[in-house]
């Protein structure tokens, strides 16, 4: 029998899910049959319904008990953001309430796909840097990632980075997801800020998760690579959401976490709903921790009317 591959010298809840995340040498089709057959595999496994946040969070005593021990600044929330994204550390300031830690996704590839694919490959190492911080809820803050690695392996990692760290770890796709099925939303209007290669990916992720794209507006010509996504500021993010048709969408997904989108959320005139990859995730944090906001009505609150990022956001813009 062929000796064991050793692992890399990472924490010990890092090493539980490395197999989960770097498949063995048989294929990733031998490892995911072994994985989903198996009844255990079936329970750890096993994704809650989106729209149900009893199944995705922690139960009230449990919000209860968490709360006696809060640190000074409030809950924690922990985000992975990738290594160069200079958009989801503010934003998350400004949407999530109490305490707010990020760890970096790192690659050394010059290549973007290779980056995203290295960024999903080492999420339980990144998640480990967080130590023994009391953390509530943890967000992956990448959905190119996601897009390409498609919804079945998410939903297999995702689940198992859960049951790893014993609190619940979502992507900025499921919080879409979840999103979407809380407002009963089905054709989306989406900006895809991203080269042609990965906004293809996007668009067979959703239409994989039985949504319909009704229309896309895409990068201007001079931002090619996935890292230019941080060059677009309010701008050009509400040029983009002008030149939208929205007509016959349920939902506009300004969907990318290096894009700014706060400030041009704010200001849209669009009659439809207006959701972007850190907002959903923001929201669907919260949600998980406290059930409560998963309704539709805490949603649309979320979204738009006092909600308190709202708030924060015309603070900080007041500032000289």
């Amino acid at each position: 029998m062929a000796a064991q591959q050793a692992l890399p010298l990472i924490s010990p809840y890092a090493a539980d899910f490395y197999t989960l995340l770097h498949p063995p040498t048989g294929g990733t089709g031998m490892w995911a049959a072994l994985l989903v057959n198996s009844a255990a595999a079936k329970r750890r496994c096993r994704l809650p319904n989106c729209g149900d946040a009893d199944q995705m969070g922690l139960s009230e005593n449990q919000t209860m008990q968490l709360t006696m021990n809060e640190p000074e600044y409030g809950p924690v929330f922990a985000v992975l953001t990738p290594q160069a994204n200079t958009t989801v550390e503010p934003e998350m300031q400004l949407l999530l309430p109490g305490t707010v830690l990020t760890a970096r996704s790192k690659s050394p590839a010059s290549d973007a796909r290779q980056r995203l694919l290295d960024y999903f490959d080492t999420l339980a190492e990144t998640i480990a840097r967080f130590d023994t911080a009391p953390i509530r809820a943890c967000g992956f803050a990448c959905t190119g990632s996601n897009y390409l690695v498609g919804r079945e392996r998410e939903e297999l990692c995702f689940t198992a980075l859960s049951a790893a760290g014993k609190f619940p770890v979502i992507s900025a796709t499921q919080s879409i997801r979840q999103a979407l099925q809380v407002l009963g939303a089905k054709r989306l209007a989406m900006v895809s800020p991203y080269p042609a290669w990965l906004s293809n990916a996007a668009h067979a992720y959703w239409i994989e998760a039985g949504y319909s794209i009704t229309a896309t507006t895409s990068l201007p010509a001079d931002l090619l690579d996935t890292r230019n996504i941080y060059k677009l500021n309010t701008a050009r993010v509400t040029d983009l959401l002008a030149d939208l048709p929205t007509d016959d969408c349920d939902v506009v997904l300004l969907s990318g976490t290096g894009m700014p989108t706060l400030s041009a959320i704010v200001g849209s005139a669009v009659k439809v709903p207006v959701l972007s990859s850190n907002l959903c995730l923001a929201w669907a944090m919260q949600a998980a921790v406290k059930p409560s906001l998963a309704s539709r009505a805490a949603l649309l609150d979320f979204l738009t009317g006092d909600a308190a990022w709202r708030k924060r956001l015309a603070s900080r813009q007041a500032q000289p």
